[in-house]
């Protein structure tokens, strides 16, 4: 039986809805449209470089000939030089020009419940799965080739597998592509240490959509009710006739800094986006305008937070060459210095020693205090990744409720001690996660003390 889109079908209203205060703003910017409908699909066979593919297209037509229709389908191996357990997976012709993620949501739901498959909305562009993939950075002095060598083995002594790893050309990054969610875990938690060195893995800071087209707004970090706030906006601009929900769902990411919605369709959320965005255009709050969150991950922010874009500083005017006389001059000068300064120097070397000698133990606290931080920002991170995955599969079997075929009293029954089961890992990671916050807050304190305790002792 060939395969009949149907008309849209909404992504299902959420059961955690924000609060409704109605304040007055209009959305400013044009906007542009790249999306990235697609689908990441791993856990697949990794034998060759078409393996992945070839895996997926097996269990595609399997699936077809037990009776569930499917439409055609893209499948596209990222790389044609490493062996990897993951395809990305898009719609084709009428269907990927006229952007149905909803066809493509029930596509990753049947995926996601094949027993070793982990079906996901993709992140961002770029070739890897972002949920997987560190990268070490080598000193100056450090050859990464050589050091690449080193973790290499180290990697293999701690049974951390690998799928495939480089260094980029004039970089001194070393880039992992691991296996399992929990080796990034497990390194994030516990550095490596290398002749003496520690050597921190880095982790891109993403959001992980929760449905084709879903939409971020960032930089709402400090607007009080910013979900709240957005979500009465939305409902109250953008409701028609039907009134249905434009509000499928919505939530803060990134410690409140980013707002994420997934509204009711395509064409809601494209006029959205294209509308000017003047919601806080009266206040002192200047959040960036509305995108789709594929594309704000694909910015390729820093790891420590999605800060809003800043102006570039200017530039600075060259020095005419008068200065530029005067500036050597003082360099010579500095130079014919030297020799008494070092002498200066030498002088007080005895008395800094005494002093470092004084201050060791509060070295030695403000160290452990850093570095028991550090433990539990990962542990942190862990967390917050742990809870997406839960939530993921919350929101997929929420959706085999809604567009899986009818399921008889034994399946609801199943579907509905899974959702007890679900909940209960989410509050358990959400008490875990303000557990390891207050540990965090608790450590500022001792690490400032300790740090003024050196100030204080170094100025005597």
């Amino acid at each position: 039986m060939a395969f009949e889109p149907g008309p849209y079908v909404p992504y299902p209203v959420s059961e955690d809805r924000s609060g409704s205060p109605p304040l007055g703003f209009d959305p400013t910017r044009p906007f542009n449209p790249f999306t990235g409908v697609e689908l990441i699909v791993s856990g697949l066979r990794r034998t060759s470089l078409t393996s992945a593919a070839e895996n997926l297209t097996e269990i595609i037509e399997n699936l077809r000939g037990d009776g569930t229709i499917i439409p055609n389908l893209q499948i596209v191996s990222p790389s044609n030089v490493h062996q990897l357990d993951f395809v990305f997976v898009s719609l084709t012709g009428e269907l990927r020009e006229n952007l149905r993620p909803d066809i493509l949501e029930n596509i990753r739901v049947i995926l996601e419940n094949i027993n070793g498959l982990e079906a996901r909305w993709k992140i961002s562009t770029g070739k890897f799965d972002k949920t997987r993939q560190i990268y070490f950075e080598a000193s100056d002095d450090v050859n990464p080739i050589v050091l690449k060598t080193d973790i290499d083995n180290m990697l293999r002594t701690h049974g951390h597998e690998v799928q495939a790893s480089y260094i980029p050309r004039d970089t001194q990054r070393i880039f992992y592509h691991l296996v399992n969610h929990e080796s990034v875990a497990s390194l994030l938690a516990v550095p490596l240490v290398i002749d003496g060195r520690s050597y921190v893995p880095h982790y891109s800071r993403f959001i992980q959509p929760t449905f084709g087209l879903e939409i971020a707004i960032n930089g709402v970090g400090d607007i009080p009710q910013a979900r709240s706030v957005i979500d009465a906006y939305l409902e109250r601009n953008y409701r028609d006739d039907s009134d249905e929900p434009v509000v499928r769902s919505s939530r803060t990411e990134l410690d409140g800094s980013v707002y994420c919605a997934v509204l009711r369709n395509p064409a809601i959320t494209s006029r959205f986006l294209n509308d000017p965005f003047q919601i806080f255009s009266e206040s002192s709050f200047s959040p960036s305008p509305p995108t789709y969150l594929y594309v704000l991950n694909s910015k390729g922010r820093s790891t420590t937070a999605f800060d809003n874009n800043r102006p570039p500083p200017t530039s600075i005017p060259q020095a005419p060459p008068s200065f530029q006389q005067q500036l050597v001059n003082l360099i010579a000068q500095n130079v014919a210095n030297s020799s008494t300064l070092a002498h200066v120097v030498q002088e007080q070397l005895h008395t800094l020693q005494m002093a470092f000698q004084s201050t060791q133990e509060a070295i030695a606290l403000a160290f452990s205090h850093a570095l028991t931080a550090y433990s539990l920002g990962n542990r942190l991170t862990a967390s917050q990744s742990e809870l997406a995955s839960l939530q993921a599969q919350l929101s997929t079997t929420y959706m085999l409720l809604v567009v899986g075929a009818t399921p008889n009293a034994q399946q609801t029954a199943q579907l509905g001690i899974r959702i007890e089961e679900l909940n209960a890992q989410i509050n358990e990671v959400h008490e875990r996660k303000a557990r390891l916050e207050h540990q965090l807050d608790s450590m500022i304190a001792p690490s400032a003390t300790a740090a003024e305790s050196f100030s204080n002792t170094s100025s005597a």
